[in-house]
């Protein structure tokens, strides 16, 4: 595999970031179409056109039975920046991409990337959390806490390097972001030697918005992304694969949200589609862990905060644990990495966390923590820590002169 310090940094001017902006706009304005349409169709409705292909508690993730052919349908290159385009939207028809082949999943700036005999992703479901966790999990602006979104939610890279930053987080906005990334998957160790090497080029965001009703959500998307300075490595037996993704998230309820994913994964290289449809479905479904990250990330956060301020915690010590206070009975006790209290063995919950980041590996370790540790972290709003943990000072940040989503 060609390491990703090959490819130049990119310098993006103006009217390429404002290009990679409306592409950004179009596709959130398609997606919100789509769900809309989605949510107001039933599944049961029309099983000809959708077949799901896995599930994991509330959340289903659906294929296209017969993409349809791309007659008239125009084609692009991905998402390069001197071809922007806007949403394209279908308002005429039926209201429900169950019920309707082409006007909703055969237009569009997704579509119009993909290949036509490629099937077309949508996933839709509910997970336990609320939005800003949803976004704090997903946040990944920088390299550390990309390579942590990847390890806490399964999705390891051989290689990967951002290549340029449009917009960073901001203490108003610290879940925003959009850059251009490059990198390579790490396949499952069963089907890793019969496959060869790919990479992607994708423009990502994340962030907040409002629908055209005024309601908030929140968004995570990649997309295809194409510029004349990084050249695929084809040269080298590295095929150039395609990812469109975009996941919209709203609050349902106080402690549940509601996630649509719509979108594909084109291998490239002549790798069967069921295969791809495979990947892809696991890689959506992936999306269901994204609050356990941010719960993860969150724990983690306390766990440096007190190291910080007790260079070594005694490993064991023999003590009255809070659940025997009453008793007195006294134990063996564990500090809590997390506040430092000791617990006993009933106490103690072990939850795995990145304890070391070189320039190469990612270490976890399963590590002890009490319940009100965990119940904490759990129940913390995540915008400080983001705040803390990934936002830059100012003067150190890049200013785009671009309109804000």
């Amino acid at each position: 595999m060609v390491a990703g310090h090959v490819l130049p940094d990119l310098k993006l001017t103006q009217d390429e970031e404002r290009a990679i902006v409306r592409e950004i706009k179009g596709i959130l304005a398609e997606t919100i179409h789509v769900e809309d349409s989605f949510r107001q169709g039933s599944a049961a409705a029309n099983t000809k056109m959708w077949k799901e292909v896995k599930a994991r508690d509330d959340f289903r993730v659906y294929k296209e039975r017969k993409p349809n052919s791309a007659i008239g349908r125009p084609k692009s290159n991905g998402g390069s920046v001197s071809m922007s385009r806007s949403a394209s939207t279908n308002s005429s028809g039926s209201n429900s991409i169950w019920s309707i082949g082409s006007s909703d999943n055969d237009v569009g700036i997704v579509a119009s990337v993909k290949d036509p005999q490629l099937p077309m992703i949508v996933a839709d479901g509910y997970i336990e959390g609320v939005v800003d966790d949803v976004l704090f999990g997903a946040l990944a602006g920088d390299e550390i806490s990309w390579r942590m979104r990847s390890t806490y939610m399964k999705d390891r890279f051989a290689d990967a390097k951002i290549l340029a930053t449009i917009v960073e987080p901001t203490q108003e906005d610290p879940y925003r972001y959009m850059g251009v990334k490059w990198f390579s998957r790490e396949y499952p160790p069963l089907i890793a030697p019969f496959l060869q090497p790919r990479d992607y080029l994708v423009m990502e965001a994340s962030g907040t918005a409002r629908d055209p009703n005024g309601q908030e959500y929140g968004y995570y998307l990649i997309h295809p992304f194409r510029h004349r300075s990084l050249p695929d490595f084809s040269e080298f037996g590295i095929h150039r694969a395609q990812a469109s993704l975009v996941y919209i998230c709203r609050q349902a309820t106080s402690d549940r949200v509601t996630i649509f994913g719509r979108g594909f994964v084109d291998p490239k290289g002549g790798l069967l589609r069921s295969l791809s449809v495979t990947l892809m479905a696991e890689a959506i479904t992936n999306a269901s862990n994204v609050v356990e990250t941010a719960y993860a990330k969150k724990l983690g956060y306390f766990m440096t905060r007190e190291q910080s301020r007790h260079t070594h915690l005694q490993e064991k010590t023999t003590g009255v644990c809070a659940c025997s206070r009453k008793t007195g009975r006294r134990s063996t006790l564990t500090p809590c990495r997390a506040c430092g209290e000791g617990i006993c063995s009933r106490c103690t919950v072990q939850r795995k966390l990145i304890v070391d980041m070189t320039a190469t590996d990612v270490t976890e370790s399963s590590l002890p923590f009490c319940f009100s540790c965990v119940l904490y972290a759990k129940q913390h709003p995540p915008r400080d820590i983001a705040i803390a943990t990934v936002v830059r000072p100012t003067a150190q940040r890049h200013v785009p002169t671009i309109v804000r989503l």
